[in-house]
Formats: structure tokens, C-alpha cells, sequence
């Protein structure tokens, strides 16, 4: 695919996420796990830190990578040989009045039961994980990645894009139950490369992926930019849990082009902010008429109620369908043992054109990471 943003990018350094050909879903994107340290041989001696390129105004609030957790965010960037396993548990228990989206659900589902394995050696990352939540056992994500100097890293492999924020939104941070239909929507993991700058309160993102026509075919295509406007950048959680007692406010814009279609561009807007307990998030797309067309967006507000402890999560979406379907929830999480275990509850609303997908869910779910 010869996409127009390609000649820029390239002068940047970047490549960006690709985006999926097809309309909302509900499936859900890959966990984000917490880790445990294991140290593999002889230390190697200290030698110049390489600057992860996910700087954050805190240890772990911004991974190296979707998934790994803050265990691993806090000693990444030295040299060594080291193997760090994590796990996570994500079981959610649903019951639904009416039909919303056609379902009439009541009972429980594992939505991630996830191990993992993130190793370094010396300069280089490998990372593999496994899904065993479905029949049959996946492997979301798988990859190696290397510096090519002090700004700009390069990930070959199975590999998830960067196009919204809330693509990499730890599970076991997120404000509400579930994600937003958009940011599902986005999320896209195949076959790839990403290569990835840091510019200080600047990073660039970008990706060539497989389509869905297979491999070594068209591309999936796309960059995303996103800049620090006030503070050293809000923190990559869905939650308050690492929130900052100072203001801040990060907005990121993204472009993709699905080469699997003809009109496969896709451009999209966020923007983040944190203030002590308080936190707003907004996305937003443009889509292109062979991935369903419109212009769905979303807004999320939480509020620490207690430290550590008690969250309130409320979020407004608009698919922008042809019936005009908007969905609102609401969601409370209790912290069992902060960043660990937790427990939530939570009520969507799925309003609609249309009869047959109206109805409301009622959400109880509960996560355990280590």
C-alpha cells in the first residue's frame, strides 16, 4: 500500500497502527498484567540508561510496552539479563433487561485469564503472552523489540498498534467494567512491525500491520503523534490510581489507512487530563466508509472518592449508527489491594433507533493481577 502519510512519516522516523475492517465489536482487547522479577544469570555492569520511549510522571504510569506491568516499568531501561512472569484473572458476571445489542445475557464469562513472560537481554525486549479465557488458547501478542539509538525503538512480531489512548489502558486499570466501543473498535493486534520516538514531552507512534486479507498483502497502515501540553503527561491508566496532585493534560491525534479497502482512512482525536482525584478523557473517529462510516466518540469522567481505595467512572458514547445508538454507564471499583485486586460494578444504558438492541446491562466484575 503506497498510503500518503508514509514520505512524512519516514522523515520522522515512525511508522504507526493499522486499523480493523470492520464495524463495532465487543470483543475485548488483551489484558495488562503485573509482573514479578526473576534475576537470570550475573548482573552486567552498569553502563548509560536508554530512555524508555513511554515517559511518565511516575514509575509504571506509562509501560514500555501494552502490557507488562510497573514491576517491569522500573527497572527496564537497565542493562542485564532478566525474566519477569505476570498473570492476570478477569472474570465479569452479566444480566441484562431488554435486548441491548441483541443479547439476552445472565451469567458469568472470563474475559482474560492471561500469563506472561517479558525477558531483557542486555539492550533487547522479548515478550509473550497467552490468552486462555476462549476454548481455544491465543497468543495476542509476541515480539522482540531493540533501540535503534536514544530516542526511537523498533518492535518486529505480533504486535499491537498505538492509534487511540485508550488502546493501552491496562485491563486491570480500567475506570469502568468495560471498554468503550471505540476503543474496541481500535484496538488491532496482528503481524508487524512498530517503531516508536520520544522527543521529551513529544512521542510518535507507528506501525505496518497485515490486513485482513493476510500476509504478506495489503497493509494496515498508520501513526499516531501525541504531545504533553501541561505537566509531565497523565498517566497511561483508565483510573486515578497513579493520579498527580498537579494538572495535566496530554492530547494525541492518529491517521491509519487500511489497504484492504478502498476508502479504509481512519483519523482520530483524544485528549487526557488529571487533576488530583479528578480525571476526563475524550476520543473520537472518523471513520472511513468501508469500516462502517460516522464519527463515533466517547467521554469518560472518575473520581477518586477515597485514595486508593473507592472510584466512581462515568462514560457517554455515540456510535453515530444509522439508529443512532448511544450507550451510558456508570461504574464503581473497590481496590481489595491496590493495583492487584479489585472489584466492580457498573450499569449501561444502550439507547437506540432501534427496538431490538435497547435494554440495559448490569455489570459485576472482579480482577486479580500479579
Amino acid at each position: 500500500m503506497a498510503a500518503p502519510w508514509f514520505a512524512p512519516l519516514a522523515l520522522l522516523s515512525a511508522v504507526g497502527p493499522g486499523l480493523p475492517s470492520g464495524g463495532i465489536s465487543a470483543e475485548e482487547p488483551p489484558a495488562e498484567t503485573r509482573a514479578t522479577t526473576l534475576q537470570i544469570g550475573p548482573k552486567a555492569a552498569p553502563a548509560a540508561a536508554v530512555p524508555s520511549p513511554y515517559p511518565g510522571p511516575t514509575d509504571g504510569a506509562r509501560t514500555p510496552m501494552p502490557h507488562p506491568g510497573p514491576a517491569f516499568d522500573r527497572d527496564v531501561s537497565q542493562p542485564g539479563h532478566e525474566l519477569h512472569l505476570g498473570a492476570l484473572l478477569r472474570v465479569l458476571f452479566e444480566h441484562t433487561t431488554g435486548d441491548p445489542f441483541g443479547q439476552d445475557v445472565s451469567g458469568a464469562e472470563f474475559r482474560e485469564v492471561l500469563l506472561f513472560a517479558h525477558a531483557r537481554l542486555e539492550a533487547f525486549e522479548l515478550y509473550a503472552e497467552i490468552d486462555f479465557a476462549s476454548d481455544l488458547a491465543e497468543l495476542p501478542e509476541a515480539w522482540v523489540e531493540l533501540p535503534l539509538d536514544q530516542n526511537h525503538r523498533l518492535r518486529v512480531g505480533q504486535v499491537q498498534r498505538h492509534f487511540l489512548r485508550s488502546n493501552d489502558w491496562h485491563d486491570d486499570a480500567l475506570p469502568l467494567p468495560e471498554r468503550s466501543r471505540l476503543d474496541e473498535l481500535t484496538t488491532v493486534q496482528s503481524e508487524g512491525v512498530v517503531l516508536s520516538g520520544n522527543y521529551d514531552r513529544a512521542r510518535l507512534y507507528g506501525s505496518l500491520q497485515n490486513g485482513d486479507d493476510g500476509a504478506l498483502s495489503a497493509w494496515l497502515g498508520s501513526a499516531r503523534l501525541e504531545f504533553d501540553i501541561l505537566g509531565r503527561g497523565v498517566p497511561l491508566r483508565g483510573d486515578g490510581l497513579d493520579a498527580d496532585r498537579h494538572l495535566q493534560l496530554t492530547a494525541g491525534v492518529a491517521y491509519a489507512d487500511d489497504g484492504t479497502v478502498s476508502e479504509g482512512d481512519t483519523l482520530g482525536v483524544d485528549m487526557a487530563m488529571r487533576w488530583e482525584g479528578l480525571g476526563v478523557h475524550l476520543e473520537w473517529a472518523d471513520l472511513g466508509r468501508d469500516l462502517g462510516g460516522g464519527t463515533p466518540a466517547a467521554a469518560t469522567v472518575t473520581a477518586l472518592l477515597d485514595r486508593e481505595v473507592l472510584e466512581l467512572g462515568l462514560r457517554a458514547e455515540r456510535l453515530d449508527d444509522d439508529a443512532d445508538t448511544k450507550i451510558y454507564g456508570v461504574g464503581l471499583t473497590r481496590w481489595i489491594l491496590p493495583a492487584r485486586v479489585k472489584v466492580q460494578v457498573g450499569v449501561e444504558r444502550v439507547s437506540s433507533d432501534d427496538s431490538g438492541i435497547q435494554g440495559t446491562r448490569f455489570l459485576l466484575g472482579s480482577v486479580v493481577s500479579f
